[in-house]
């Protein structure tokens, strides 16, 4: 369900207020954790946005509702707040591949990139293959 005819009411509506919420920082790879992000940078995508957080978590077969007039705390220049049906009443998973808020916030990242990457998407380096982040002695040096 990709209801986008909740974006100009104030109120969420009841059935999806024990869903839970992702917040495009959640997921982005240029914020840092006190920003925001809640998994490693490495399995981040860069840049998310509101939509494709909701597409790709209908591909993975959950109950989605875009608020798009929703703003994260710390992130307000972006708008958007997904909330996802991922426990049901009993609090067990919907779907049994994801049983944690972490394991979906990785699994949605993962689907961003893929459609990035199917559609020829022509930004910065995908997260994934950026492994230059070296520290310590055997890091080279830079001129």
């Amino acid at each position: 369900m990709f209801a986008e005819d909740y974006d100009d009411q104030k109120t969420t509506p009841s059935y999806a207020k024990r869903w839970i919420c992702i917040y495009p920082v959640y997921i982005d790879a240029s914020c840092s954790l006190f920003q925001g992000r809640k998994i490693s940078k490495h399995l981040c995508s860069d840049t998310p946005s509101a939509e494709e957080i909701a597409k790709s978590c209908e591909q993975l077969g959950f109950e989605t509702l875009l608020e798009s007039d929703k703003k994260h705390p710390r992130d307000n220049f972006r708008k958007g707040r997904i909330r996802v049906h991922l426990f049901n009443e009993q609090h067990k998973s919907l779907v049994s591949v994801i049983e944690t808020r972490k394991q979906l916030l990785t699994k949605v990242s993962q689907c961003i990139l893929e459609q990035r990457l199917k559609h020829g998407y022509k930004g910065n380096k995908t997260t994934m293959d950026d492994k230059t982040g070296q520290k310590g002695k055997n890091r080279a040096k830079r001129s």
